[in-house]
């Protein structure tokens, strides 16, 4: 029998309430297929975790914070369900921006869990969500993201754990883990990783 224990923050997982939790991480992960016609802004909204705790101007200057950061304002009134399948990622994105989302004198932790956050986005939305993520990184977010791209995990990771039918193969900072080898021999097929003078980072070709 697997035992164990999960802690956020030093508290029992397990013993958290669910409120507590959603208020403490946010999970983003592929799009959701919604039965109703909500529109972007509500589907957004939902990740909102405050009540009427900030009251009603701080939720709608929130929601209008992270719409723009997801390039979602012009979008904010299409029916979710009508966007595009990278309009729906971004719309999860800010979803869960909302839900971390904390006036800027609470330093409370808080965490991001996003699976492949750039799965239907094109190089620029992928790019301008990965520095969003670094954004919140810098101001204090804990983000842990499961990317397959090799060449963005280079570029933005601080920490990458390289996996291999779930056993962890190499962990570290970028140069030590995002290794020719290491990767040509966990993916099965040739993978260059070089120092790129031009662009001053790590590139990964394939």
């Amino acid at each position: 029998v697997d035992r164990g224990l999960v802690e956020l923050d030093g508290a029992d997982l397990a013993k958290m309430p669910l409120r507590e939790i959603a208020a403490r991480r946010a999970v983003v992960g592929p799009p959701a297929q919604l039965a109703f016609d909500f529109t972007v802004a509500d589907v957004v909204t939902m990740g909102w975790r405050h009540g009427e705790r900030y009251g009603k101007r701080a939720m709608d200057a929130a929601l209008e914070e992270v719409l723009a950061e997801c390039a979602l304002t012009d979008l904010a009134e299409r029916i979710y369900m009508t966007l595009s399948s990278g309009e729906r990622q971004r719309a999860q994105f800010a979803r869960g921006l909302l839900q971390i989302w904390r006036p800027p004198e609470d330093a409370s932790p808080r965490w991001l869990l996003l699976d492949e956050p750039t799965s239907n986005l094109d190089i620029a939305h992928s790019i301008a969500v990965l520095e969003s993520l670094r954004g919140q990184a810098r101001r204090g977010v804990g983000v842990l993201a499961i990317v397959h791209d090799l060449d963005l995990g280079a570029r933005f990771a601080d920490q990458v754990i390289l996996l291999s039918n779930g056993r962890v193969v190499a962990a570290g900072a970028p140069r030590d883990v995002i290794v020719s080898d290491t990767l040509t021999e966990v993916y099965r097929t040739p993978v260059h990783v070089e120092y790129h003078q031009g662009i001053g980072r790590l590139a990964v070709l394939t």
